[in-house]
C-alpha cells in the first residue's frame, strides 16, 4: 500500500517508517498539514489523481492547519480514501472525530505495532 503519514515527532516518523517499509509498503511523510494537502491536491495530481492508499494523521500539529482540517479536507475530495487517527489526545477528542467522521479509525497513543498492522488490515478491505 501507499501510505502518507502526517506526523510532525521526527522519532515516530523514522519508527513508522522503518516499521512499515518492512511491511513493504511505501511511505510518504509529511510533517504540516499544508504539506499532505499540497502533495494530494497540487503534486501528485497530474500523475495520478490520489497519490495514496490510506493516510495516518495526527491530530496536533505544529503549523497552521490541523490533523482534523486535513482529514475534513481530504473526505470531501476522497470519501472513500481510508484514514487513520494516530494521536495522544485525549479519548473524548479521539470520540468526537469518529463521532464527526465514522469511516475513520482511531489509534491512541502509544501503540503497538500489531495494533497498527490491524488497522491498516481494516484500511485495505476499503480500497
Amino acid at each position: 500500500m501507499k501510505i502518507g503519514v502526517l506526523e510532525d515527532d521526527p522519532m515516530i516518523c523514522n519508527v513508522l517508517t522503518e516499521i512499515l517499509e518492512l511491511d513493504h509498503h511505501a511511505v510518504s511523510i509529511f510533517r504540516r498539514g499544508w504539506d499532505i494537502l499540497d502533495a494530494t491536491f497540487f503534486e501528485e495530481v497530474a500523475v495520478n489523481p490520489l497519490p495514496f492508499d490510506v493516510l495516518l494523521v495526527d491530530l496536533l500539529l505544529e503549523g497552521e492547519i490541523s490533523g482534523v482540517q486535513v482529514i475534513a479536507q481530504m473526505h470531501r475530495s476522497f470519501p472513500n480514501l481510508p484514514v487513520i487517527v494516530i494521536s495522544a489526545v485525549s479519548s473524548n477528542d479521539l470520540e468526537n472525530v469518529q463521532r464527526m467522521y465514522p469511516h475513520v479509525q482511531v489509534i491512541r497513543k502509544p501503540f503497538s505495532i500489531e495494533v497498527l498492522r490491524a488497522a491498516l488490515e481494516i484500511a485495505a478491505s476499503y480500497t
